[in-house]
């Protein structure tokens, strides 16, 4: 089996970027470049540190995603890496996978009006415990939880693999059976 892989589309990150360079600008204008603006004191410029700080993060990260596009899964024969957002799994073997399962989760992401019903890809290991160790006290926690409410150590959202998701969730079904 060659490796396959669905790489994180630029697009968005672009956009984000562009509306915190936006923001920036704005914030600039209305302190220092606009004519009938007040001469500057101290909370103006707490406020535009603030948003120069918070636009070079913004900045930083976009283009590292933008320039290295990583991937959001790859999967070969010897195992799979899930890596949504910038946090990864880490590299997960195919020998220390017991069950692949799709199921119904309720999420929040991206819904103003509350938790909605989610499709999504559970993993449950053998021994989750090196993949726990990676994480800070916080997120072992919740993973804790999500094998307590739904008996998996990892989550896949179908929605992140984008066009792609078919084929992915074939081969992951696939190589979780072997």
């Amino acid at each position: 089996m060659k490796e396959f892989r669905i790489r994180t589309k630029p697009v968005p990150h672009v956009i984000l970027l562009m509306m915190a360079l936006g923001l920036v600008a704005v914030s600039y204008w209305g302190v220092f470049w606009s004519e009938d603006a007040q001469p500057p004191g101290t909370t103006a410029y707490t406020i535009v540190t603030v948003m120069s700080v918070i636009g070079a993060v913004i900045l930083y990260f976009s283009l590292k995603i933008i320039i290295t596009r990583p991937d959001i899964i790859r999967i070969n024969e010897k195992g799979f890496e899930y890596n949504p957002s910038g946090v990864s799994s880490g590299f997960i073997e195919w020998s220390n996978v017991q069950e692949i399962k799709r199921a119904q989760v309720r999420t929040q992401q991206g819904q103003l009006n509350g938790p909605v019903w989610e499709t999504a890809i559970g993993v449950k290991l053998k021994d989750p415990t090196p993949y726990k160790a990676q994480f800070n006290i916080l997120i072992r926690k919740l993973i804790e939880a999500n094998t307590d409410m739904y008996d998996v150590d990892l989550w896949i959202r179908i929605s992140s693999l984008g066009k792609d998701s078919e084929k992915a969730e074939a081969l992951l079904m696939k190589r979780g059976q072997l």
